[in-house]
């Protein structure tokens, strides 16, 4: 049985208008946009739910890493909430990938003054995403992608 793990919250305020930061979010493409992590394919669905993508995490060179995550609600204009479904294989020692632990992220839009609130929120089961990367890393790579995530959002608005 799974332990319940940590529930991390990073946020970032946005200057747009939380219709255009929840339709920028839809596109799992978008929302990796400059991560170290590269999506590999992505099934898009309209209305968000059940949208799925499949992505190539950084590991050390002897761990490949594999991350299926899939929409499983989307209430327009105020949340997006996925499950996330790492895969390790660990090269030259281990040919079957093994899985762990399923992870809830939630993406919150909030309207706040001139802008939108992004909230994101990991509810982490363990073994965890955390305790694969490390926390202080973990939390690093969540702000890096709610910064770039307001910066791409931003520019779009400007040139609209």
């Amino acid at each position: 049985m799974d332990e319940k793990g940590p529930v991390v919250e990073e946020s970032v305020h946005i200057e747009a208008q939380p219709h255009d930061v929840y339709t920028y979010c839809l596109d799992p493409r978008r929302i990796h946009d400059g991560d170290p992590v590269t999506v590999t394919d992505v099934t898009m669905r309209s209305g968000g739910v059940g949208t799925v993508a499949h992505l190539k995490g950084v590991a050390p060179p002897w761990v490949d890493e594999r991350v299926e995550f899939e929409y499983t609600e989307a209430v327009p204009d105020e949340l997006i909430r996925f499950e996330v479904r790492p895969t390790l294989r660990f090269k030259g020692i281990r040919k079957r990938p093994v899985a762990t632990t399923p992870s809830t992220f939630t993406w919150t839009f909030t309207p706040e003054e001139r802008g939108t609130r992004l909230l994101f929120t990991a509810e982490m089961s363990r073994p965890s995403f955390f305790d694969h990367f490390g926390e202080k890393s973990a939390h690093r790579m969540i702000q890096a992608r709610l910064g770039r995530i307001k910066q791409h959002v931003e520019e779009g608005a400007r040139d609209s």
